[in-house]
């Protein structure tokens, strides 16, 4: 199925406690909660306008840092982001301390709230360089509508990174660092 608007249909699926979807054709999906008894439907995107699907290959290339992002800290964050209206998420590291926080990288006397990673791992720690502990990362906010759940994050120097749920054994996002 075509969809256009992820975050629009994981939207959709967050209104329901245990959706149950039903593909009655090529054009919708019908989603539907047999505890509450809601039910929606959903238009597939038109696939010329999503064009061809690239080749991808799930293996991260140069992975630079991993880490476990628990669903309390992720909550936190989009709270913190919320209350202070800013729109960027980084993954930081600086002489040995790990930290995620949401700021306005824009703005030096912006508002910061942070919490500290947990469970960093370095691809091969024998080779790790003290450049490759020092990072600064950073995700839009709006690019992080997840799954509720708990996390395993691996990110690429290639400006990619891979969020591996530890809640739902197949679920898997591939998310965009900013520049």
């Amino acid at each position: 199925m075509a969809i256009y608007d992820l975050p629009l249909f994981l939207g959709a699926l967050s209104l329901f406690e245990t959706p149950t979807l039903h593909f009655p054709d090529d054009k919708k999906v019908v989603i539907f909660d047999a505890a509450t008894k809601a039910k929606t439907t959903y238009y597939y995107s038109d696939p010329e306008i999503i064009g061809k699907i690239p080749e991808f290959n799930p293996n991260l290339p140069e992975k630079a840092v991993e880490f476990d992002l628990p669903q309390a800290d992720i909550a936190s964050l989009q709270q913190a982001a919320r209350v202070y209206g800013v729109e960027d998420l980084c993954v930081q590291g600086f002489n040995g301390a790990y930290s995620v926080c949401v700021k306005d990288k824009k703005n030096d006397t912006s508002n910061v709230f942070s919490l500290p990673l947990r469970k960093v791992i370095f691809s091969d720690p024998s080779k790790t360089t003290e450049e490759d502990r020092n990072f600064d990362f950073t995700f839009k906010v709006e690019n992080l509508k997840l799954i509720e759940g708990s996390y395993h994050v691996c990110i690429s120097k290639k400006k990619i990174a891979n969020f591996y749920s530890l809640t739902y054994s197949s679920l898997n996002y591939f998310i965009a660092l900013e520049p």
